[in-house]
């Protein structure tokens, strides 16, 4: 009888311990795709799973990126996350930016040495897709790294 409720306590901690990580992990997401700049200096320090990713594929990067939130998109980058992570579609956090159209994110992605060469699903890479919305001014920066 014992060794029963043992392994149920056991099995129970497991399972709670799962869904515990599971919803930090989505607070985590939560803070950096709402701005919560402080919220994303707790679970960095606490230890959170700074490259998980949601249903989508897209990391807290990626989600900041869409959001353009450079405070968080700094934060991040502190943390050590995965600057090349691709979502579902195969596109990274620089590729969002450009297609934004944000230079200044573009600008801090590079910096941190963003790979240039990635292709997403479409097999436009962050060059192609400069081009193909017009961002002369960014196509311009991309073109400077990539021959520099």
């Amino acid at each position: 009888m014992k060794k029963i409720i043992f392994v149920c306590l056991l099995c129970f901690g497991i399972v709670f311990m799962s869904c515990s990580k599971s919803v930090s992990e989505e607070d985590f997401l939560l803070a950096a795709s709402s701005g919560k700049n402080s919220d994303i200096k707790k679970y960095i320090k606490a230890g959170s799973n700074i490259n998980t990713k949601d249903s989508n594929g897209n990391s807290a990067l990626i989600l900041a990126v869409n959001n353009n939130d450079t405070k968080i998109i700094k934060e991040l980058i502190k943390g050590k996350i995965n600057i090349n992570a691709q979502d579902n579609n195969g596109n990274s956090a620089l590729m969002i930016a450009v297609d934004n159209g944000n230079i200044e994110i573009v600008k801090e992605l590079l910096k941190e040495n963003a790979d240039l060469s990635l292709e997403n699903n479409d097999g436009d890479d962050a060059l192609i897709i400069s081009h193909k919305k017009k961002q002369e001014s960014i196509t311009k920066l991309l073109v400077d790294k990539i021959y520099k």
